[in-house]
């Protein structure tokens, strides 16, 4: 009987357990993995401590290129090194032991936001098991099939389906479907309260659990380097955006100088942490004012937080920002829609989706990172130390109609039709989500 090693969490249980069902239909053994401690089969975190309490030597390194493992974590690259290579070194033992143990076939994973998962993709890849780690595409009703952010070919897509979704791009109203609006002040200070409370819960669950070096219960209010709200004073944060009519008069200069544009990402996070081949490129303030820096005397660069970010980035970065007379700094809301109309060229970092909005309405694009839908028809920076070169992208043509559309394609190459809320599974479309769960298991086995 094949065996399938799948990734859950408490919070994604409700999804993950439907694989279950369909992996049994096609003559599968599943078994949960998890970096939750006690909540799977194989007791990974357990068998980490075992392992860290055994190599009881601080700075014990038996992993090659170990800064590719911490610094694209968010907890590791933000706690003292020594300790970072133990808990890399003893997971890194543990996953090993239950891959042995187990032998799995397959393993699907949930989008790698930390070392456990990132640990899991590699020691599957040097034992031949074929993984993916599907995430939820920034089109509607689309699976993206990857691990580390690789474009892999899944199937077919004909061309009335590249229409369907070429239009959609070009609407006006389009939206990646994740995206909200920002949140209001009464919501934000909830979040703060409720940041505060979490620490002392989890400080609590860490004894309780006998798991003190948790990435869940360590990445939150006060740690380093994570999404949180440090201060009252980023809930004033709105007070440090531009007007919406002064955006307008902004992008009414194009033609007397040239316009660039960055929409912010929500960072740390999948897309920027483990999805670019260069790890440095996931120090997130540092890659901006590298950016920033290298502003040309002739361009404007209008830069707008992401609606999710709103509240949450320390307002001393939109101090800097504000710094600088070649910046602009456009309202949260102000639609990207309207942008795009009237830059010259935009800036993404990674796989960003309005890199792809951009393209398929025809503006000039870079990537700082590299993306898996980028081809001849934009500028891909895959190298840390050449962000400067950024500006090169006024230079490329703008893209053809026929390169547009190619790009749409291979982004809808890379995916199964279905939607993939794995942390909403409960409260979308039963039907739907157990065929999309359907598809992923039936696409798994059949590679």
């Amino acid at each position: 009987m094949k065996k399938i090693l799948i990734f859950t969490r408490p919070f994604t249980n409700s999804f993950t357990s439907l694989y279950k069902k369909y992996a049994e239909q096609e003559g599968c053994d599943v078994l949960y993995v998890s970096d939750f401690k006690y909540k799977d089969d194989v007791d990974l975190v357990t068998r980490q401590y075992k392992f860290l309490k055994k190599l009881n030597i601080e700075g014990i390194q038996l992993i090659d290129d170990i800064d590719n493992i911490i610094e694209r974590c968010r907890f590791l690259r933000n706690i003292q090194r020594d300790l970072a290579v133990s808990l890399v070194t003893a997971a890194s033992l543990a996953i090993e032991e239950v891959l042995s143990e187990v032998k799995p076939d397959f393993y699907i994973g949930l989008p790698i936001d930390n070392y456990i998962l990132h640990l899991l993709h590699l020691k599957c890849n040097a034992r031949g098991v074929i993984n993916i780690s599907p995430v939820q595409s920034f089109l509607p009703d689309r699976t993206r099939i990857t691990s580390l952010g690789e474009n892999i070919k899944c199937r077919f897509v004909s061309d009335e389906e590249v229409d369907y979704y070429f239009n959609l791009l070009n609407k006006e109203s389009f939206r990646p479907i994740w995206l909200n609006q920002h949140r209001s002040f009464n919501k934000l200070v909830k979040l703060y309260i409720k940041e505060r409370l979490k620490k002392i819960y989890f400080e609590i669950q860490k004894v309780i659990k006998r798991d003190p070096y948790s990435f869940h219960y360590n990445t939150i209010y006060p740690a380093k380097g994570v999404i949180t709200i440090e201060k009252l004073s980023n809930l004033f944060a709105y007070k440090k955006y531009e007007k919406i009519d002064s955006t307008n008069s902004v992008l009414e200069k194009r033609g007397i100088q040239k316009i660039a544009y960055l929409p912010l990402q929500f960072s740390p996070e999948t897309t920027i942490d483990y999805y670019i081949k260069d790890y440095r490129f996931s120090r997130y303030s540092e890659l901006i004012d590298a950016v920033i820096a290298s502003i040309p005397e002739d361009v404007i660069l209008i830069v707008k937080e992401h609606p999710d970010l709103y509240g949450f980035r320390n307002i001393k970065f939109y101090e800097n920002l504000k710094s600088n007379k070649k910046v602009h700094l456009a309202a949260v809301n102000y639609p990207t829609s309207e942008i795009l109309k009237h830059v010259d060229a935009v800036i993404v970092t990674g796989g960003g989706s309005t890199g792809a909005e951009a393209i398929a309405r025809g503006v000039k694009t870079v990537s700082l990172g590299g993306c898996f839908y980028s081809g001849i028809e934009s500028l891909s920076i895959n190298d840390y130390e050449n962000i400067h070169q950024w500006p090169e992208v006024f230079k490329i043509n703008r893209p053809t109609e026929i390169q547009r559309k190619n790009v749409v394609k291979r982004i809808l190459q890379n995916t199964l039709v279905g939607p993939y809320d794995f942390v909403r599974a409960k409260f979308v479309n039963g039907d739907r989500v157990l065929e999309n769960i359907n598809n992923v298991v039936s696409y798994l086995i059949g590679k």
